[in-house]
């Protein structure tokens, strides 16, 4: 009976397997010349999009984005969305652009392209009777992101008053809902971030920062929480997003928690036996940001988040991954990390203290896994008895990584007397962390240029280097 049990069930689930879908509407330009155009809406509605499809929340082929619709096509996209979507469906519905309270009516209004500022209740989209109906209605799960509280104005006698998204105007006993704003306030949109200070930080939160409780996972209530306390902080209070959701979507999953699933994933990869070229491959994927991937990385990461989570193992990754891994261990840069170096001159001086940055990079032509300073950029202060200081920047390049790592040096110094300075550096090192450092400095003042004399000493240090 089992035997066909286990087989049934999955065939059940494929059919009742839940669908993400998303509409994302943005209204950034305006036929009425009263209304004042927005800067961010379209950067604020294309970042979440993508962040959707990026990170795997909803399918690419299941986002649709609305660019600066009117009424009718707001209308007719809105009803589209949320009427054609089944039980076990979940949607992800995000609105950026004006918004209007109407005082008189009580009622709430998105502004469409077409909007004729003197005629709002006639031309501009009503919440109230529209969305919050097909909202309530959907069999669906719903998910509502509205950033629509800007400043500017409607019309010479209609200032764009704060949009107050009350429980009267959405369904709030069905859809959970992050509003980009309190009653009373206005969202703000930011210069150096290039967008609406509320979305920034919904992205953020999707992206892994709002899990909470580390356990992989974000939930509806722990984004809200996120979002809510970064806006607010960075505003000063004067913006605080409303979260309002029913208890049956509070836990509900709205996102993965990726750096989460990354590191446990990378931690997996990198005490297991597979071959130093996938190990590579999966450092760099998780070191760099998704929207940065190349098609080649962006399969492996997806792969990365099912082996954080297990839905397959090991030795199914590597199958997965193999070959992707080859391409992409051959063509690896510096991606990450950082850390700070102490050193003890052994020869030529009496004491030195060299402090240095690092970047973490992991791969190279062969594939080796190196965990710090792959390239490092060495700041030194050796004093001489003398009191003269030499203040140097060395780039460093590994030659081979295997228990003793012998990394090659060039760069470059300056001091108040000798001048310019160039200088080579032989490094062996042990443990990834502690090594035995060979100087040699060759000052090349010009006076001494001039003569034709380039004078030069060596140098013996022990060096350790701790990753911050």
């Amino acid at each position: 009976m089992k035997r066909f049990l286990i087989p049934m069930l999955l065939i059940l689930y494929g059919f009742t397997f839940a669908i993400s879908k998303a509409l994302v509407i943005y209204v950034s330009k305006f036929d009425d010349p009263t209304i004042s155009p927005l800067k961010y809406a379209e950067n604020d509605a294309l970042a979440f999009a993508k962040t959707l499809e990026v990170f795997e929340i909803v399918p690419k082929d299941k986002i649709t984005v609305l660019v600066n619709p009117t009424l009718g096509w707001m209308k007719a996209k809105i009803r589209d969305f949320f009427s054609k979507a089944k039980k076990g469906d979940v949607l992800y519905f995000y609105y950026s652009g004006h918004g209007y309270h109407d005082p008189k009516t009580g009622k709430t209004y998105f502004i469409p392209k077409d909007t004729v500022a003197d005629y709002l209740s006639e031309t501009a989209y009503p919440v109230d009777d529209h969305l919050k109906k097909l909202a309530e209605q959907t069999p669906a799960e719903v998910f509502m992101f509205i950033d629509a509280c800007y400043s500017g104005s409607i019309g010479r006698d209609k200032p764009l008053r704060v949009t107050h998204f009350s429980k009267k105007s959405l369904p709030p006993e069905k859809a959970a809902m992050i509003l980009s704003s309190g009653p009373n306030e206005t969202s703000k949109e930011d210069d150096k971030l290039k967008h609406g200070i509320f979305t920034y930080y919904l992205i953020e939160g999707l992206e892994g920062k709002a899990d909470l409780n580390n356990d992989g996972l974000v939930s509806f209530k722990e984004l809200g929480e996120y979002v809510k306390g970064e806006v607010s902080k960075v505003t000063g209070k004067l913006q605080n997003p409303q979260v309002i959701f029913p208890r049956q979507l509070e836990d509900e999953r709205v996102s993965l928690g990726f750096p989460v699933l990354e590191e446990k994933a990378f931690n997996m990869v990198k005490s297991s036996n597979l071959p130093d070229y996938i190990k590579s491959a999966v450092g760099k994927v998780i070191a760099q940001s998704p929207f940065k991937d190349s098609e080649d990385e962006r399969y492996i990461r997806i792969y990365i988040w099912k082996l954080a989570l297990g839905k397959i193992d090991l030795n199914d990754f590597r199958r997965l991954v193999d070959s992707k891994a080859k391409e992409v261990s051959s063509n690896l840069k510096i991606v990450k990390g950082s850390g700070i170096s102490i050193t003890s001159v052994l020869l030529s001086q009496p004491f030195s203290i060299g402090a240095g940055f690092a970047y973490d990079a992991i791969g190279g032509e062969g594939g080796a896994l190196v965990r710090v300073e792959y390239s490092y950029l060495y700041f030194e202060n050796i004093n001489f008895r003398r009191g003269i200081q030499i203040l140097g920047a060395f780039l460093r390049f590994p030659v081979l990584n295997k228990f003793l790592t012998l990394k090659t040096s060039l760069g470059a110094s300056w001091n108040d007397i000798y001048g310019f300075s160039l200088a080579s550096k032989l490094s062996f090192e042990v443990f990834g962390f502690l090594s035995l450092n060979v100087e040699s400095i060759s000052l090349m003042d010009l006076n001494y240029i001039k003569n034709g004399v380039i004078p030069s000493f060596l140098i013996l240090s022990v060096e350790a280097f701790f990753t911050l």
